[in-house]
């Protein structure tokens, strides 16, 4: 567990170099580069520039648009406690030989926080391999 820990805390370090993101606090909507092909619920994405906003009658339903709008993914979450004053905008992916799983969205200035369900090729991958998150 411990080791996990590290790794975890190590992925997150590398991906704060790796992504950057925009927070639009008065949207509540986010704007990133995900440098990496990664898989949303049922979906596999391709690397590029996307917008993650929440559905404004649904808060724990989030929508995930790449910057041209060549893909849209709707996404039910569960809301993460976060503090106000986080300093940036963080998405944490799970990786299990080597596809990636988006797992949390966290807004800069707490304005969202929201951790992913498992989806069950995730959780298939998950028994077979080693979790690294990024």
């Amino acid at each position: 567990m411990q080791a996990l820990y590290r790794v975890t805390m190590a992925g997150l370090m590398l991906l704060t170099g790796a992504l950057s993101g925009r927070a639009q606090s008065l949207t509540g909507e986010l704007t990133v580069k995900v440098p990496f092909d990664f898989s949303v619920g049922e979906r596999e994405l391709p690397a590029g520039d996307y917008v993650i906003k929440r559905y404004s009658d649904s808060p724990n339903l989030l929508i995930i648009q790449r910057a041209d709008r060549s893909v849209t993914v709707a996404v039910y979450t569960s809301p993460l406690r976060t503090s106000e004053g986080q300093a940036e905008t963080r998405l944490t992916f799970n990786e299990y030989g080597g596809r990636r799983f988006l797992a949390r969205v966290r807004s800069r200035f707490g304005v969202f926080s929201h951790e992913l369900a498992k989806t069950q090729a995730e959780r298939k991958l998950a028994g077979i391999s080693s979790a690294r998150s990024l």
